[in-house]
């Protein structure tokens, strides 16, 4: 029974601390042409999920574009975190 115990608490870490991360495009930017000290006169606009044992629902940008009337947008960033068994998943998005 202990080893049955032990092994579950040790799955349900294992599964508590991982996390995927797909883009859905991958795209060559030369960032050095980019001016960041710009981001913070843009709109920021961000969409969060929780999710248990790392179970997440999906982010559509595009959605998000539409939900928030944005026409243009200048990056896409996201934020990651795990507290214990719960995950947090953001999409930020600077648009104008």
């Amino acid at each position: 029974m202990k080893q049955l115990l032990l092994s579950v608490a040790l799955l349900l870490t294992i599964t508590a601390c991982s996390n995927i991360y797909s883009p859905s495009a991958t795209i060559n930017i030369d960032s050095s042409k980019i001016n960041f000290s710009e981001l913070n006169t843009k709109k920021k606009i961000k969409d969060c999920n929780w999710g248990f044992l790392g179970v997440m629902s999906n982010h559509d940008i595009t959605t998000l574009m539409n939900k928030n009337n944005v026409s243009k947008m200048y990056w896409v960033d996201y934020e990651l975190g795990n507290i214990l068994l719960w995950s947090k998943h953001c999409v930020i998005i600077y648009a104008d």
